[in-house]
């Protein structure tokens, strides 16, 4: 996997960089083939939804923000995938990642983001949350979807496991590594 320099990069381009690495997603009903038993997702996950991003990082004075849209419509030719576009938009500039969600197997809530080009990132859906765990080198991210009503709310914690501390180990209590959190990103999207 690909390593992210410091401070290489704009602002934005890291951002996005760690944003288009876990843009995992869930899409309606895909993966529920006619007749294999499996619901798959609801359809309001479909549509367009938009929103800003807002991305911070400890001591990194005021927080960035951004506009970014998730596009997620089933494949006519393939139920089991969905398209999940993610873009960003910064001083009028549009970057579009033309992803596709998988389900792997919808009725356990495995999917897959295939971003096609070899990246395919695995991710859990519990109810309507899709929790998607990931490395890229020693960076560790945390990203959660949550359907919430008429909202789709994105939250990603980026986490440094190089210079995670330990403790424990002593009087039969295992070693506990303690990554240290180094950013934070949120969205509330609404459809349109």
């Amino acid at each position: 996997m690909a390593r992210l320099a410091r401070g290489s990069g704009s602002a934005l381009s890291r951002f996005v960089l760690v944003w288009s690495a876990c843009a995992l997603g869930v899409a309606g009903r895909c993966g529920a083939a006619p007749g294999d038993g499996a619901e798959g997702l609801s359809e309001r996950w479909h549509g367009v939804w938009k929103g800003d991003m807002t991305a911070s990082v400890p001591g990194g004075g005021n927080p960035k923000q951004f506009g970014m849209e998730l596009h997620i419509a089933p494949l006519p030719d393939d139920p089991a995938r969905c398209t999940w576009k993610v873009v960003y938009i910064d001083d009028g500039q549009r970057q579009e990642r033309p992803y596709e969600i998988v389900a792997v197997d919808a009725a356990k809530g495995e999917y897959v983001i295939d971003e096609k080009n070899s990246i395919e990132i695995p991710g859990r859906m519990m109810g309507d949350v899709l929790h998607c765990p990931f490395s890229l080198g020693d960076v560790l991210l945390l990203a959660t979807y949550r359907l919430e009503g008429e909202s789709l709310r994105v939250d990603i914690v980026t986490m440094n496991t190089a210079e995670a501390a330990v403790t424990g180990g002593k009087d039969g209590a295992p070693q506990v590594a303690l990554p240290q959190v180094r950013a934070v990103q949120w969205a509330d999207l609404k459809r349109e």
